[in-house]
């Protein structure tokens, strides 16, 4: 069961980055909002863990 649900947290954050990505500006996700800049970019792999904690902490408020 571990094992899935790192996999759909995984899919989940990806799917976020997605959004991202497609979305002009700023995207509020919760009470978060990500500013779409140069800073964005640069550093993605640090928001890239942000956004899979953030997923990760809705998925334990929902189930556990």
């Amino acid at each position: 069961m571990k094992a899935n649900n790192t996999q759909l947290i995984k899919q989940k954050a990806q799917e976020l980055l997605a959004a991202i990505n497609a979305s002009p500006g700023t995207i509020t996700l919760g009470n978060h909002v990500i500013e779409k800049d140069i800073r964005f970019k640069k550093d993605l792999a640090k928001n890239k863990l942000l956004l899979r904690q953030m997923v990760q902490n809705q998925w334990n408020k929902k189930y556990h």
